[in-house]
């Protein structure tokens, strides 16, 4: 599974440089977390929670996850990765659960359905 996507923290911590950090946490917390979310992501299977993160967190996080040359899915909302093996699914509302959450995705070919997939939850 580790193949699925490669956590680089250098990576990570310049995409968050662009990123409103939470003002309860300084940016070596912020990247720590967002390095945990990523490393929760490449083991998760079935549906799974993966915490929780600002807008601007959640959205490093997920281009991080996705990584470099990802395309726009046809939705014009969801980032693919250029290999096809994983997506990132913005911050929506969800009216069943009646929050906020985005989603990390993986599959093991590039195309079928997603086998894995990560929730986390939006906080201001």
């Amino acid at each position: 599974m580790q193949d699925l996507v490669s956590i680089n923290c250098t990576d990570i911590a310049h995409i968050l440089n662009r990123a409103p950090a939470r003002k309860d946490q300084g940016d070596a917390t912020a990247l720590g977390e967002m390095s945990g979310i990523l490393r929760e992501a490449v083991v998760g299977k079935g549906n799974f929670g993966l915490g929780e993160a600002s807008a601007g967190e959640v959205d490093a996080v997920g281009r991080a996850w996705v990584g470099d040359d990802a395309k726009l899915a046809s939705d014009r909302k969801t980032i693919v990765s250029k290999n096809g093996l994983r997506q990132y699914r913005p911050p929506s509302f969800k009216p069943n659960l009646g929050r906020v959450q985005a989603n990390l995705e993986a599959r093991l070919k590039p195309e079928g359905p997603w086998q894995s997939n990560g929730h986390i939850d939006i906080v201001p």
